[in-house]
């Protein structure tokens, strides 16, 4: 059983046209990655810092998995060189030194590394974020990373209602002050840039030409009827065939 929790009207509408799609079969299609050798490092890391591991057991255990299941023993040896010593490359480095052997069994000895390591597992949400602040005032909350990264001194952007102009990151701190002039950069969080995927983009065109034809099926389409109607009296609703693009006038 799925519970939905919209959070904003047009949830409701992504809500209807989901449960038309999931009755249709259209379900966004996820082909398997096939043996992503970064990813096999980072459990070789992982895996000894947990007691250690043979290589010849874990290798049975890696290829018992789909993504591994034709892992070759070239790119086995090439992910425990890596592990390692970093590999052809980066074996000059001591830092990529991760695993040593001793014993026939490899584990993680230098405990700055073992800590490094620890600290990185986890789910990557998204960018960081920095912390907003005039030269001479207050903290005015935080942006992502990526975009200050874009921005040079002088440039000016536009922050919860205002106007202000980058002068210097530090301190994971991006310094600003008042600007005069207005801009039209805007910072947009990355999760706000995640696209519909195609089969519940459809769906939603779909769902969208019957409300463009009157047809208001489902207590999602039915709650949605007076945000629909105001749309229809201000603007109008899109047919399939047809792109809508609105121009607004601020205060």
């Amino acid at each position: 059983r799925l519970v939905f929790a919209p959070t904003n009207v047009f949830e409701l509408l992504e809500i209807a046209a989901a449960r038309d799609a999931i009755a249709a079969g259209r379900i966004e299609a996820r082909p398997p990655i096939e043996a992503p050798l970064d990813v096999l490092v980072q459990h070789l890391v992982t895996v000894a810092l947990g007691g250690g591991f043979r290589p010849d057991e874990l290798l049975r255990e890696v290829r018992s998995t789909y993504a591994y299941r034709d892992l070759s023993d070239a790119e086995w040896a090439w992910a425990l060189d890596f592990a390692a010593r970093g590999g052809p490359a980066l074996h000059a480095y001591p830092e990529y030194a991760r695993i040593t052997e001793q014993d026939g069994v490899y584990r993680v000895e230098n405990d700055t590394l073992a800590r490094r390591h620890r600290m990185s597992i986890g789910t990557i949400t998204g960018d960081a974020t920095l912390k907003v602040q005039y030269l001479r005032g207050p903290a005015l909350g935080t942006i992502e990373e990526s975009f200050v990264a874009r921005l040079k001194p002088g440039d000016r952007f536009l922050f919860g209602g205002k106007t202000l102009e980058f002068v210097r990151l530090r301190d994971l701190t991006a310094w600003v002050r008042k600007a005069s002039e207005r801009t039209q950069a805007v910072p947009r969080w990355s999760g706000s840039r995640m696209p519909l995927s195609s089969e519940l983009a459809d769906a939603v065109r779909e769902r969208l030409e019957q409300a463009h034809n009157g047809e208001l099926e489902g207590p999602e389409m039915r709650a949605l009827a007076p945000i629909l109607r105001l749309q229809m009296k201000w603007s109008r609703i899109p047919a399939h065939d047809e792109l809508l693009i609105e121009r607004a006038r601020t205060r």
